[in-house]
């Protein structure tokens, strides 16, 4: 195991020369993806705590964008989504391992790209991939992400799948089951995950369900969250406020999958529950993005302009880019919340604001169940304006009570996201590392 040597200088002055443990972080799109952030920093800050100021390398497909995203983290450029390019380099990962269990000395810039270095120098790597190791998405996505797990693998690094849900396989069942029992440790956000692994016969033993690490997240600062407030100009005046994430993506899954979509569209659907909300509750609405870009088809403050110009009530949208730990504030200072992104869901639920969650995916009765929250669930597929209508109103009836069993409960939900560092302690300690 290679670990890299840091001299170090206390104020009084003697330099000495202390160890600090490389751990390589991969999986994530884009710090524009507010839930990639909130797994990124929340799972960087913990292992920087508990392994004394790790060196942590972040590995991202659009490292221009992240580097200023994640402070105290190296950042280097993965190669991932471009598959062929990807491909040959994992090529390279196994023809540089093969020549080193020869005992060849291979040196570190025969290994030309700069994450495979990294991954090289790794003491553990963590594979944040969140909802992505599935076919959901298509098999390109899937071995788009399997892509930089088979590198470590191949270069016989330790791997931990840390607190994600996964599956369903098919196509790349074999090649999802040989990285599921490679790996040294595979944590889960859900038991549906654990029955999909089940399906295609992973062995792996160190499997464990725990919960997303983003329960973890701070929020920014009171007097940070006033200067947004500033800035956006949003005025709480002590008007009670329905906090909503929408996506263009939950409007694909509406159209793909909900027999009503033929009949009525997405925009003047939701434009029309937030109306009959705001006016029967007398609650303002806040848009609260959650993914920002890269692209412009994935910016979530694209499709709240729309919902927001066909609405006929009050309504106001975050405009500016900020960090999960700014928006997790943001959303904090909200009575309700609706919520399509999972990781918007997370802030307010780990915030203690009653959340209504619109799931597309198992992963979201995943965070929701734990918290006593499985009720408050509406499945695109049944997504209807009665509804939700009639969702968010039992919510706000039963708002104290909710915020009572979820104050409670977030406990036990983040001792489950800190039982995944203590399970990468073991991993370490097993290699003869930590």
């Amino acid at each position: 195991m290679e670990l890299r040597r840091t001299a170090l200088e206390g104020p009084n002055s003697t330099r000495q020369t202390a160890r600090v443990l490389t751990v390589v972080q991969t999986g994530t799109y884009s710090s524009r993806n507010k839930g990639d952030a909130a797994m990124e920093l929340s799972t960087a800050r913990c292992l920087k705590a508990a392994l004394g100021g790790a060196r942590i390398v972040i590995g991202s497909p659009f490292p221009e964008l992240d580097r200023n995203a994640y402070p105290g983290c190296e950042v280097v450029a993965s190669r991932r989504r471009q598959l062929g390019r990807a491909s040959l380099l994992l090529s390279h990962a196994y023809c540089m391992s093969a020549l080193g269990s020869l005992g060849l000395q291979v040196p570190a810039r025969l290994l030309f790209d700069e994450e495979l270095r990294a991954l090289r120098e790794a003491a553990l790597v963590v594979d944040l991939s969140g909802d992505m190791l599935t076919e959901d998405y298509g098999v390109h996505v899937a071995y788009s992400h399997y892509l930089p797990i088979l590198d470590a693998l191949a270069l016989d690094r330790p791997v931990v799948l840390c607190a994600q849900s996964v599956g369903p396989f098919e196509w790349t069942a074999p090649l999802a089951r040989m990285i599921f029992d490679r790996a040294a440790l595979v944590t889960l956000r859900d038991s549906i995950s654990l029955s999909h692994l089940e399906r295609i016969g992973v062995k792996n033993q160190n499997v464990h369900l725990t919960a997303d690490m983003a329960f973890l997240l701070d929020p920014a600062p009171r007097e940070r969250v006033d200067e947004i407030c500033a800035q956006e100009r949003i005025a709480w005046n002590g008007r009670p406020v329905l906090g909503v994430s929408i996506s263009g993506l939950i409007r694909r899954h509406y159209e793909q999958r909900n027999p009503s979509a033929r009949s009525r569209a997405f925009v003047p659907m939701m434009a029309g529950v937030l109306d009959a909300i705001s006016a029967t509750l007398d609650v303002d609405v806040l848009f609260v993005p959650h993914v920002t870009g890269p692209a412009r088809s994935k910016d979530d403050r694209v499709i709240a302009r729309e919902v927001g110009h066909a609405m006929k009530q009050r309504w106001r949208s975050i405009d500016g880019d900020y960090g999960p730990d700014e928006l997790k504030g943001l959303i904090a200072r909200c009575s309700m919340f609706l919520g399509a992104r999972m990781h918007a869901n997370i802030a307010a639920l780990s915030s203690a604001v009653p959340t209504v969650a619109i799931s597309y995916s198992h992963k979201t009765e995943g965070i929701m169940e734990p918290l006593g929250q499985s009720t408050r669930v509406v499945s695109v597929d049944r997504l209807s304006p009665d509804r939700m209508t009639a969702l968010l109103r039992d919510t706000w009836r039963d708002r104290d009570e909710i915020k009572n069993t979820l104050s409670e409960r977030l406990t036990s939900v983040r001792e489950l996201s800190r039982k995944n560092v203590e399970l990468v302690l073991k991993v370490l300690g097993h290699r003869g590392v930590a």
